[in-house]
């Protein structure tokens, strides 16, 4: 098992721009911002960043948070608000010991 170091925080936002809007994805060495429209006025938002940065993300009170996450994209879909709930998810990756082996027939 190989440990990232970082966490994925993932969340829905009700947006105030349309989703058709083009969407820009962050890609840095120490985070990654992603919006990915869903229907109407709403985007799936992906943050990762290292396990301090996003404990204190969901701590926020919300509307911290919903200024935040807008101040992360540059407020390029106007103010969000955050629908319902955020997840995260340690980014880890499991290997395999063995791809093969012997078969008992």
């Amino acid at each position: 098992m190989h440990d990232f170091g970082k966490i994925m925080m993932v969340c829905v936002m009700d947006t105030m721009c349309h989703t058709s809007m083009p969407r820009g994805n962050g890609l840095t060495t120490d985070k990654t911002l992603a919006l990915l429209p869903m229907n109407g006025m709403r985007s799936s938002v992906v943050v990762t960043l290292p396990p301090q940065a996003i404990d204190s993300l969901m701590k926020m009170p919300e509307d911290d948070f919903n200024r935040e996450i807008s101040a992360r994209f540059q407020h390029r879909l106007g103010a969000m608000r955050l629908f319902p709930r955020v997840h995260a998810y340690p980014l880890v990756t499991v290997y395999s010991k063995r791809l093969v082996g012997q078969r008992l027939l």
